[in-house]
C-alpha cells in the first residue's frame, strides 16, 4: 500500500519592533513547521535579523490600520498543506502541544482548529484564558476578517469548513508587558475597535471587544454601554455570553454596583457553572462586603473547576487560571475573618503537607498555629520558613522564644549561638544568649559575651 504524503505545516506571522519576544516564539516551533512566513510592517529594531536566523522567509507590508488585510496578505506565501499563525509574544510551551499540533496536520477536508491561549498576567490571576482559531487548511477559501480581534471565516464558494476543538495550549506573554509599549498598543487597539464598532454598528462582537477593551482601562461607564449592546444584540453562544456577562460583572463590581455585579456574575455560572470566572467575581463581591461564607463557597467552586479546566480545558470562551495555593490562601483568610482560626489552620496546613509552599503561606499559618497554641505545629513550620528563607532573623527568634517557654534551653542556645555568629551587632539577641547562660549556670559564658558585646 502505498504511504500517505506527509502533511506540510506553514508558520505565517505578522510582525514590527518585535526583538524581545520573536526568539522564543520561533524557538517554540521551530521543530514542527516547514516554512516560516514573516510579514514585516515597518521594524526598526533587530526582529528580521533575529527571523532570519531561523530561516524565515521576509515579507513587506504598510501598515493600513486592518490587522485582517495584514493576515490575509501574511497567508498568501504560506505553501504548506496547513496553516499555524501566532503572534511574536506567544509560543508553545507545553511539549504536548507540540506533539497535538504534528497529529493534527493531516487531511485535506477543510478544517479550522480552535486553540487555548493563556495570557499571562501581572496581577491575582495566573492567567487568563481565552480561546481563538488558530490552524486551519490552507487554499480551502479561509481566511480573515475584522480590524482587529480577527477572526477566520470561509469563502461561500468552497466547502464549509468543521470547526473542531483542541487540546493545544499557546502561552501569551504580552498582557504582562509594561509601560510604553503596553501604552501604544492600548492607544492603537482602542482606535481599531472603534472604528471596527462605527463600520458594524449590529455587530455584537465588535461592541463585546470594545467593552472589554474600556473595562481593562477602567473606563467602566463606556464599558458597560457597549457591552450592554452586545447583550441586545444576543448574537452569541453560552460559551461567549457567560465571558459577556463576566466582563459586565467586573465593570460594575469597578464602578461600585455590587448588586449589579453580582447579578451579572449569577448569570454568568447559571448558563454554564464549569468555569472560573463567574465564581471568581462572587468571590470579590462576597470578600467585599464581609460576607465570609458566600466568600469561601466561591473559592471552594473555583478551586472545582480550575482543575477541570486544567485537565480539560475551556468550558467558555474567555476564564482565569489561578494557582491553587492562592486559591487556597484565600480561603484561609476568609475562615480567618469568619473567625473560625482552627479550619483556616487546617485549609493552610492541608496544603503545606502536600508540597513545598510559598514564604506568605508559612507566615499565616505559623500565625494561626501560635494564636491557636499548636506549638508543635508552630516549631515545624518556622523550621521550614528558616530553609525557605535562612535570612529571616524575626523567623528564628520567635523559634528561639517557644524553646524558651518550652524551658528546652540547650535548643534555644544552639538557635541563638547561630543566630549570633550571623547577627553578632544585633543587641536583643546578644542579651538574649547571655541570659540563656546565665539559666544554665554559665556564667563565665555570658560575662564573656557581655563583655564583648560592650
Amino acid at each position: 500500500m502505498k504511504n500517505k504524503k506527509k502533511q506540510t505545516l506553514s508558520l505565517c506571522m505578522i510582525v514590527k519592533n518585535e526583538e524581545r519576544f520573536i526568539a522564543g516564539c520561533l524557538e517554540s516551533v521551530k521543530e514542527i513547521v516547514d516554512q516560516i512566513v514573516i510579514l514585516d510592517t515597518g521594524s526598526t529594531d533587530k526582529t528580521l535579523e533575529i527571523a532570519q536566523k531561523y530561516n524565515a522567509e521576509i515579507h513587506h507590508f504598510k501598515w493600513c490600520d486592518d490587522f485582517s488585510k495584514a493576515r490575509n496578505e501574511s497567508i498568501k506565501y504560506a505553501v504548506s498543506d496547513w496553516i499555524l499563525w501566532l503572534d511574536a509574544d506567544e509560543r508553545l510551551t507545553f511539549s504536548s502541544s507540540r506533539q497535538l499540533l504534528k497529529e493534527l496536520v493531516k487531511g485535506r477536508k477543510p478544517v479550522i482548529y480552535q486553540v487555548q491561549i493563556n495570557n499571562k498576567t501581572t496581577d491575582a490571576a495566573s492567567a487568563y484564558l481565552s480561546t481563538a482559531y488558530r490552524l486551519f487548511t490552507n487554499k480551502r477559501g479561509i481566511a480573515f476578517k475584522g480590524r482587529i480581534h480577527e477572526q477566520l471565516a470561509y469563502d461561500l464558494n468552497f466547502p464549509k469548513p468543521d470547526l473542531r476543538r483542541s487540546q493545544i495550549i499557546i502561552e501569551h506573554l504580552g498582557y504582562a508587558v509594561e509601560g510604553d509599549v503596553k501604552s501604544e498598543k492600548n492607544e492603537r487597539n482602542l482606535k481599531l475597535l472603534r472604528a471596527m464598532v462605527n463600520e458594524n454598528p449590529k455587530d455584537g462582537y465588535a461592541h463585546y471587544t470594545l467593552g472589554q477593551h474600556y473595562n481593562l482601562n477602567d473606563e467602566v461607564d463606556l464599558a458597560i454601554n457597549h457591552l450592554d449592546i452586545a447583550v441586545q444584540l444576543n448574537q452569541f453562544d453560552k460559551a461567549m455570553t457567560a465571558s459577556l456577562f463576566n466582563v459586565l460583572a467586573e465593570s460594575y463590581f469597578k464602578k461600585g454596583e455590587d448588586i449589579a455585579a453580582k447579578q451579572k456574575a449569577e448569570k454568568s455560572v447559571k448558563l454554564i457553572k464549569e468555569q472560573v470566572g463567574g465564581y471568581y467575581m462572587l468571590y470579590r463581591i462576597a470578600e467585599k462586603s464581609n460576607q465570609f461564607n458566600e466568600g469561601i463557597k466561591a473559592v471552594e467552586m473555583m478551586t472545582k473547576y480550575g482543575r477541570l479546566i486544567q485537565n480539560e480545558g475551556w468550558q467558555i470562551s474567555t476564564d482565569v487560571i489561578i494557582d491553587e495555593e492562592k486559591l487556597v490562601y484565600a480561603k484561609a483568610v476568609l475562615e480567618e475573618k469568619s473567625g473560625d482560626h482552627p479550619s483556616a489552620f487546617d485549609t493552610l496546613y492541608s496544603l503545606i503537607n502536600k508540597k513545598a509552599v510559598s514564604e506568605q503561606i508559612l507566615n499565616k499559618a505559623i500565625q494561626l498555629a501560635l494564636n491557636l497554641s499548636l506549638i508543635s505545629e508552630a516549631v515545624a513550620l518556622l523550621k521550614k520558613l528558616i530553609q525557605f528563607n535562612p535570612e529571616r532573623v524575626d523567623a528564628i527568634d520567635t523559634l528561639g522564644t517557644i524553646f524558651i517557654k518550652l524551658q528546652d534551653f540547650p535548643q534555644a542556645i544552639e538557635i541563638y549561638e547561630n543566630l549570633h555568629k550571623t547577627s553578632p551587632a544585633n543587641e536583643n539577641v546578644t542579651r538574649r544568649l547571655a541570659g540563656l547562660y546565665l539559666k544554665t549556670g554559665d556564667e563565665q559564658k555570658a560575662s564573656h559575651l557581655l563583655e564583648v558585646a560592650v
